[in-house]
């Protein structure tokens, strides 16, 4: 299984590569064609058929375990990175859910989280998770502007009450929407269940005024990791 060091380490490579924007990662199911340890040799759904030969390509194994014929789910991450994040062999299926959302204009000049607004409601979604052995995968995108230099917002979620941070951006220019992405699990071990989960929003430090408006999207992905 990858220690936690190494996934840290992985996650911080693709914030800083340009060329590995989350909004061009897919999660794609495959094939376990050959595996040991965490490195595997996947083939996609799709692909290698129609007479062609069988294209394979190696997969890193983020958690739990694999074997050969196991069906899983592959992150991929341009240009040719490939994270298999769960093993649909290995219970009822992922769960899985998305938001994608352009935020309603709000402003505020603290610490404490706030709800992303979407219509004047909190935007939130329903996420079911399956085992309580598993974590909970996120991936996330947030945008805004700031009234004041050197200030630096956070992105995070509140499942069952509980706020973790995740996405950080920070601002060296005022007034200057921006955005910044990140994946990330969520540390404590959830039990098996039915959860709201809220985006949500908070300044973390520098002193100016945070504010988004219908220029900054949020994104959200949730997906139990077996």
């Amino acid at each position: 299984m990858t220690t936690p060091l190494v996934i840290a380490e992985s996650v911080a490579d693709l914030r800083v590569t340009p060329s590995y924007r989350s909004d061009m990662w897919q999660l794609r199911p495959a094939t376990v064609i050959t595996g040991e340890s965490t490195s595997l040799m996947i083939q996609f759904d799709g692909e290698g058929f129609e007479g062609s030969s069988v294209v394979i390509v190696p997969a890193t194994l983020m958690t739990g375990t694999a074997a050969t014929g196991d069906r899983v789910l592959v992150q991929t991450v341009p240009p040719n990175l490939n994270y298999v994040v769960n093993n649909l062999s290995r219970g009822p299926g992922p769960s899985c859910i998305s938001v994608n959302e352009v935020a309603d204009f709000q402003s505020f000049n603290d610490t404490s989280f706030h709800d992303i607004l979407v219509g004047g409601v909190a935007l939130t979604t329903r996420f079911v998770k399956y085992y309580t052995s598993s974590r909970v995968h996120v991936q996330q995108q947030v945008g805004g502007f700031v009234g004041s230099v050197n200030t630096g917002i956070r992105g995070g979620v509140q499942i069952d009450g509980t706020d973790y941070d995740g996405t950080q951006a920070f601002f060296n220019f005022a007034s200057d929407h921006q955005s910044a992405s990140a994946s990330f699990y969520i540390p404590a071990d959830l039990p098996a269940g039915s959860y709201d989960v809220v985006i949500r929003f908070r300044r973390y430090t520098g002193a100016g005024t945070v504010n988004v408006d219908n220029n900054d999207q949020y994104t959200c992905t949730l997906t139990e990791s077996t």
